[in-house]
Parts: C-alpha cells; sequence; structure tokens
C-alpha cells in the first residue's frame, strides 16, 4: 500500500499574538465658527473649545489609517488616543473634551495661517463645510447625530499645558475594530468641548504637523489569530492496519477522506466535530483495503 500526504483545504485558527501600534494622524484640521470660511488644516497647533470671544467655539477633526497600518484580521483589544495642549489663554479654565466619531468625510486642507486661517480652497473643510463648495456640513460645524455621533467615545478633563489622554473604552475600540473592518467608513474623530458654554476653555492642540513626540498617538492593542494547519502523521503499520494519527482543534468539523489518486472522487473514510476541547485522533486503515491515498479536511465551523 503507498500513501500520499495532501496539504489540508482550509485553515484554522490557534492561539494569538498580541501586539502594540502607535499611530500619528493622516489627516487633520479645526474649523472656527469666528471665522466660518477659514480652514485650518496646515497649522502645528489648532483651537479646540470655546474661545475667547463669547459664544464662538473651535472644533477638530482627526483621522488615523487604521486599516492601512494593522494586519488584515487582527482583533482590537485595546485603544488610548493622547493629545498635547500646547497653550490656554491666561485665564483659561479647565474644561472636558469629548471624542465623537464621524458619521461623513471632510477634507484636511492646507491652510497655515497661524491666527485666524485662511479661506478654504475648493474641497476644504471649513465650519460652513465639510468641503468646501461641494458639501456642507448637516449643521454648522457639524450636525450631532448626522455628521457625528452624538454620544462621545471618549472625554477627559483637560486644563493646562501637557499630554492627555483618552480611553480606554469599548466606544473606541469599536470605533477602531470598524475602521480596520471597513475601511470606506473611517471618517475620524471630533475633538470638541462637552460644553463648549465657557468662554475662553478653548486650548491649542498639536497636530501632526507638530512635533514627533507631541503630535497626536493612537495607541492600538490588538491580537492576530496565528494560522493552524491541520495535518496528518506520517503513517505507521500497526499489525494489519495502516495507523494514521492527527490533531483536531475545537470548534470545526472535519473529514478524513480517501482518494484511489490525487484529484479523483474521494470516498469519506471518517468524521468528527469537536465542539470544545482538542482532540488527538486515530484511523486505522486495513492494509488489504485498496491503494489510496488521504487528506484531512475542515469541512466548517461549529456553533
Amino acid at each position: 500500500m503507498q500513501w500520499f500526504r495532501c496539504v489540508p483545504t482550509l485553515l484554522l485558527t490557534a492561539g494569538l499574538q498580541a501586539d502594540t501600534l502607535t499611530l500619528s494622524p493622516d489627516a487633520d484640521t479645526a474649523m472656527l465658527s469666528l471665522n466660518p470660511q477659514n480652514n485650518y488644516g496646515g497649522l502645528m497647533t489648532v483651537p479646540v473649545g470655546p474661545v475667547a470671544r463669547a459664544g464662538h467655539v473651535a472644533r477638530a477633526l482627526f483621522r488615523f489609517d487604521v486599516a492601512g497600518s494593522l494586519p488584515a484580521g487582527a482583533v482590537v483589544t485595546n485603544v488610548t488616543l493622547r493629545f498635547q495642549v500646547s497653550r490656554e489663554s491666561s485665564t483659561g479654565p479647565a474644561d472636558i473634551a469629548a471624542l465623537h466619531r464621524m458619521r461623513v468625510d471632510w477634507a484636511e486642507g492646507s491652510k497655515t495661517n497661524p491666527n485666524h486661517g485662511s479661506a478654504a480652497s475648493a474641497g476644504e473643510s471649513n465650519w460652513q463645510s465639510r468641503r468646501s463648495g461641494i458639501a456642507d456640513w448637516a449643521g454648522p460645524g457639524g450636525a450631532a447625530g448626522t455628521d457625528f455621533e452624538s454620544s462621545p467615545g471618549a472625554t477627559a478633563a483637560w486644563d493646562g499645558p501637557g499630554a492627555y489622554t483618552f480611553g480606554p473604552t469599548d466606544a473606541l475600540i469599536a470605533d477602531v475594530q470598524s475602521w480596520l473592518d471597513q475601511p470606506g467608513a473611517n471618517h475620524g474623530w471630533m475633538l470638541k468641548s462637552l460644553g463648549e458654554s465657557t468662554t475662553g476653555a478653548a486650548k491649542r492642540v498639536v497636530t501632526r504637523e507638530g512635533t514627533q513626540t507631541q503630535r497626536p498617538a493612537l495607541v492600538i492593542g490588538f491580537t492576530v489569530p496565528a494560522v493552524f494547519q491541520p495535518s496528518l502523521e506520517p503513517p505507521v503499520i500497526a499489525g494489519t492496519d495502516l495507523e494514521l494519527r492527527y490533531a483536531l482543534e475545537p470548534g470545526f468539523a472535519y473529514e478524513l477522506r480517501g482518494f484511489p489518486e490525487p484529484g479523483a472522487a474521494f470516498q469519506v473514510l471518517t468524521n468528527h466535530t469537536v465542539k470544545f476541547t482538542a482532540e488527538n485522533a486515530l484511523f486505522l486503515d486495513p492494509l488489504t483495503a485498496p491503494r489510496r491515498f488521504y487528506q484531512l479536511v475542515i469541512t466548517g465551523q461549529v456553533d
């Protein structure tokens, strides 16, 4: 009797490889109600919160290239986002900032006027438009529930210059996981004051144009399923039988198949359904059986 060991036709996963990745934004900008037509996309710092002019606020937008940075199939387990406040007004009170997942796209722009930005070019974001001349926000500065999620995914109390961390929260983890699984839905987060009612509480936040140590840092903890490939051990003759042994991981259904020759119609020699605990299987094929080749195949998942 001759035997042949085939590569299994399906893969399963067993074990996890854990890792951490830190990302800087691939786009960021701000929008200010005081200058509703201006863009701030090229600035090293942007305002966030209620500015010194009563009734006016600034909001910032940040996006990170999640799908282009994490391995496919990764499972996100932890997310924090760190911002550096570079300065505030001399009388600026403490405030609470919030991260809201964006529902619609926007464009960073490139304007660098350090005080008030500059008029947005076509397609750039400002307080009035998410893409100037192309698409307006549902409401100036973005409308909660339409342009961005009404409930924040994370909040942080901040005051004077320094580093402030948002998360980890389940909402931030879910946001990043969704952007990995559906890259086209990644429109980043809006960073805004939670109340936007305390005049002069705005802070200046470092953007991706700032120094490397002060740029926003999205820290993602994740695991990647390790690939497990089921296989047959080399067969041995045991008395009047050919003995085939193989390991089975839980959560899958298997078939051991016999072929008179590779590519020919197969016969199912035995099958297994493994739910909870790994098993070491044994199949005995009589030496009097017809000459055949063997293949171990995963046929599906088990609930």
